[in-house]
C-alpha cells in the first residue's frame, strides 16, 4: 500500500505529482558511454553464470544502465559493440532462454516457422517465458 500524496500519484488529471531532476531513459545504449559485462545467473545449470555485457554510462562516480538493458542480456539479445557470450541466433539450443534452448523443454518447434498458438504446438507443455 502506498499513502497518498507519494511521487506516483496525479495531482490532477493532466499533471503527475513527480519531480525528476534527470530526464529518464529507457536504454543506455547509443549513450556514448560505453559498456560493461555482468554475470546473470543461468538458472538451467545450478550455479552457471551467463557473461554479458549492457551499456553504461557514467554518473557522477558511479557506473549506471537501465533495468530494460539488464532484461536484455538476460535474455540474450545482441547488440553490436557490447562484450560477453551470446547466442549466434534463435535455433541456437547451447545459449539459454532462445526458442531453439526452449523447444526440448516447452516441446514446440523452436526457432523454427511457427503457426497457431502456443497451447496449440506445445500440448500438454505449454510454458511461459523461461528466466521471466
Amino acid at each position: 500500500m502506498v499513502p497518498n500524496g507519494s511521487l506516483g500519484f496525479r495531482r490532477d488529471h493532466a499533471h503527475w505529482n513527480l519531480t525528476l531532476e534527470t530526464d529518464p531513459a529507457l536504454t543506455m545504449y547509443g549513450k556514448g558511454g560505453g559498456a560493461a559485462e555482468v554475470l546473470l545467473a543461468r538458472f538451467d545449470e545450478g550455479s552457471a553464470l551467463l557473461r554479458r555485457g549492457v551499456p553504461v554510462v557514467r554518473v557522477g562516480e558511479h557506473v549506471v544502465t537501465t533495468v530494460y538493458d539488464l532484461l536484455l542480456a538476460q535474455y540474450g539479445v545482441a547488440r553490436d559493440g557490447l562484450p560477453g557470450t551470446w547466442p549466434t541466433g534463435y535455433d541456437d539450443a547451447l545459449e539459454p532462454y532462445t526458442p531453439g534452448w526452449q523447444e526440448p523443454i516447452t516441446g514446440g518447434p523452436g526457432g523454427r516457422g511457427r503457426s497457431g498458438s502456443p497451447a496449440s504446438w506445445a500440448r500438454p507443455r505449454c510454458a511461459p517465458v523461461a528466466g521471466a
